[in-house]
């Protein structure tokens, strides 16, 4: 095999031979209509609780939510019968019902959330707005051409650690709301540095506030100096 074959090759995990993943027979809930059952993202799943008890689960996989990596699934549970939420580090076995295949909980939902396959809510890419905002903010106005900075920094958070680009105009929604004070802007800064790539990440919000600032064509002594002062405070964090 050439050089070029094998790295282009991929290797797919299947089930084993005969594996067909079962429910307990004495559960009396009602079953999946096929439909349902065997749709894209439903999934059933050994999962353990915070006691150590396993339990055998059928779910319908509705978001994925972390901190700059996949944590959390929110999921439709058949067997409760509600929307529940599962730590994915808890999740023993993950077989798809569509396919059969066996999948590593870990990889297989980091690489939906990173690719934005489904809807996602990375509560550092909200960190990384606030910090914007209130830099945006600290001259007491907030200009339009702040606002597209802003944007065009979610846009390049979401196109290097991944996403959903679906959730930028919900999260400019949110920034009429939000009034980011100092205290809010250090325990930002503070969160953004336990990020998986908090490098990288400090690097992209050191250019993002650079360009936030100087977005509207005029850079006062005040927003200098809180610059300075933020950039600063990003790279004490990350030492």
């Amino acid at each position: 095999m050439s050089v070029d074959a094998l790295l282009t090759k991929r290797v797919r995990r299947h089930a084993p031979t005969g594996f067909s993943p079962q429910i307990d027979a004495d559960d009396s809930r009602p079953t999946l209509a096929p439909s349902e059952e065997y749709s894209g993202w439903c999934f059933f799943v050994l999962y353990t609780n915070a006691q150590g008890i396993p339990s055998k689960r059928r779910l319908t996989l509705k978001s994925i939510e972390g901190y700059g990596h996949a944590q959390v699934i929110k999921a439709y549970c058949h067997e409760r019968q509600q929307l529940r939420a599962f730590r994915i580090d808890r999740i023993r076995e993950l077989v798809s019902l569509s396919t059969g295949e066996l999948l590593s909980p870990a990889l297989y939902f980091e690489e939906c959330r990173s690719f934005g396959r489904i809807t996602t809510g990375d509560k550092a890419l909200f960190d990384f707005l606030k910090v914007l905002v209130f830099l945006a903010e600290c001259d007491d106005e907030f200009h339009p051409l702040e606002r597209e900075a802003i944007e065009a920094a979610l846009t390049s958070y979401i196109l290097r650690f991944g996403g959903s680009e679906e959730t930028i105009p919900k999260l400019l929604q949110t920034i009429e709301n939000l009034a980011p004070d100092g205290a809010d802007f250090i325990a930002s800064l503070a969160r953004l540095a336990k990020h998986p790539e908090a490098r990288s990440v400090g690097r992209l919000l050191e250019n993002a506030m650079a360009a936030v600032v100087s977005s509207d064509g005029t850079v006062t002594s005040d927003e200098h100096e809180w610059l300075v002062a933020a950039i600063e405070a990003v790279r004490d964090l990350q030492s």
